[in-house]
């Protein structure tokens, strides 16, 4: 959503702004002869926070040769491209992972935090209406050896120099060159912030006061009924750090939620320790429209949990899980758990396991990953324990030790970093293991099957049907479709044919690929549970 937000802030100022998304089915020729064929641009920003490396999923920055989070091409084009770029006009670089690309990239600027406003001011200063920007220069060696020497960047420090002091006007809207697909799910903002600070959490706006940063109910009201009525938009993600941190916001929704032409559906972050110690939320889950849960659950070792600011009761946590899946059978949760807190060891870790599968009634998927340490200095913002590892016993080592899991690098009273990944590599292969004698909930409903497959209408059904089964081939066949679709529409406007098409690219193809065809999928209605 934060391309599409930066583009908001832009054209609500008279400016016009392409966004070109989904760049997974782009080629990189595709995407210069695109901006090409158009007015020549005053700046071209990269956001960098959903983007991913291809491959080495937990090697840190420093054992990169490249860091592939632009455009998820490869190394040679990743720097072709953006070479290209800088040749057409000054480049940006925004989004959660900005800093760590200030080694990889020579950027003209690099956005750290939330830049609606500083985009405005930077553009007006580019455009020459301004002589003053707020700047630090930095001088980087860079980790890649595709640079011969040290280079220089500006720093835009978005929180500190350019904050934004209200959510009153931070809404996204979409123009008919978005290209938004019929049934698409969008994302929606409706605060920021959030009024925690758990020790392992490094989001920009931890600690804030409680129903601050909200925006107002009007607004949903009318960007809902909009996304409604002109792309039959019915299920969204909700932007939020913590979406049930307070009653009120629950109550609000619930308003909006009656003040819509039809029902909505939404998936949100949320906080399973609250919903445990406040009946209420649990009776305004249904009627709020929330349906699909992400709990950042963490650990069931009390010990572990209250050291790093999630002290709830276990106990209620577990009844709490059994109670909304008893009242909204529907209901989706995916519950989400860290390796190697202080306090947790390969034991209770096992023990948190088994519990889950003795009890797959009680969630949807599991997501388990390892407690990262990162270095401070390729983050703008990192946690408490990244930034004080002593103050909670951890020790960090030497990166060389562990030359392969560089963020794995450390040790404290209880676990060693050594331990995260066969514990991973068990987990993963349990889960595997135990999966086929799973009997999901909702009849037709798929374990593990992700919960922004049914946000779409992907049903098990569908897949036993169309795709023989295959969930993998049926997703990628799905997605990239809507993803093509967008792409060629988005061409089409400056004349311009496609050159790739990655659904008949067997480079791109799920493994278990075996000549099925794309079958459309109907758009996906809400019902409240």
């Amino acid at each position: 959503m934060g391309a599409y937000r930066i583009a908001t802030a832009l054209r609500q100022q008279g400016h016009q702004v392409e966004v070109l998304d989904f760049s997974i089915v782009w080629s990189p020729q595709e995407m210069i002869e695109y901006i090409d064929a158009g007015p020549a641009p005053t700046w071209i920003g990269f956001s960098t926070t959903f983007s991913a490396p291809k491959a080495g999923g937990r090697a840190a920055t420093e054992m990169s040769d490249v860091n592939d989070m632009l455009t998820r091409w490869d190394k040679e084009w990743d720097r072709k491209f953006f070479n290209e770029m800088k040749k057409r006009c000054p480049v940006l670089i925004g989004g959660a992972r900005s800093t760590r690309l200030k080694y990889f990239y020579d950027a003209d600027y690099i956005f750290t935090g939330y830049a609606d406003q500083a985009v405005l001011d930077l553009t007006d200063y580019i455009l020459g209406k301004t002589q003053e920007l707020k700047t630090t220069t930095e001088v980087i060696k860079p980790l890649s050896n595709y640079y011969p020497a040290s280079y220089s960047v500006k720093i835009i420090n978005c929180q500190d120099d350019y904050p934004v002091h209200t959510v009153d006007n931070i809404r996204t809207e979409f123009v008919d060159e978005d290209f938004i697909q019929p049934g698409e799910v969008l994302p929606i903002e409706i605060s920021r912030g959030c009024i925690f600070k758990c020790a392992f959490c490094a989001f920009p706006l931890n600690g804030k006061a409680k129903n601050d940063y909200i925006r107002p109910e009007d607004q949903l009201i009318e960007d809902i009924t909009k996304y409604q009525t002109k792309y039959q938009s019915y299920n969204y993600l909700l932007m939020d750090d913590t979406f049930n941190d307070t009653v009120e916001k629950m109550e609000m929704m619930v308003r909006v939620q009656q003040a819509v032409p039809e029902p909505f559906n939404f998936w949100t972050y949320g906080r399973l320790d609250l919903l445990a110690s406040k009946p209420e939320m649990i009776d305004l889950i249904g009627p709020s429209g929330w349906r699909y849960f992400s709990f950042g659950v963490e650990t069931f070792n009390k010990v572990a949990g209250a050291k790093v600011g999630k002290g709830g009761n276990i106990d209620k946590q577990k009844a709490a899980l059994a109670t909304i899946k008893e009242r909204y059978p529907e209901a989706w949760f995916l519950l989400e758990m860290i390796i190697g807190l202080p306090g947790d060891t390969d034991i209770t870790i096992i023990e948190s396991l088994n519990w889950l599968l003795q009890n797959p009634t009680l969630w949807d998927e599991l997501n388990f990953k390892g407690l990262g340490i990162n270095k401070p200095e390729y983050y703008t913002w990192t946690s408490d324990i990244s930034k004080n590892p002593s103050k909670y016993n951890i020790t960090l080592k030497n990166v060389i030790e562990t030359a392969s899991r560089p963020q794995y690098a450390w040790k404290h009273e209880t676990m060693d970093g050594w331990e995260v990944n066969p514990l991973l590599d068990y987990i993963n292969a349990k889960q595997a293991e135990t999966a086929k004698r799973y009997t999901p909930v909702i009849p037709g409903r798929q374990k593990y099957l992700h919960h922004q497959a049914d946000m779409i209408g992907l049903t098990d059904e569908i897949v036993r049907k169309h795709y023989n089964g295959k969930f993998s081939v049926a997703w990628f066949l799905t997605t990239y479709n809507m993803y093509h679709n967008y792409k060629l529409q988005k061409l089409a406007t400056r004349g311009i044919k496609c050159r790739v098409n990655r659904l008949t690219d067997k480079d791109h193809l799920p493994k278990d690929y075996a000549g099925e065809q794309y079958f459309p999928l109907p758009i996906k209605k809400a019902t409240l549970l």
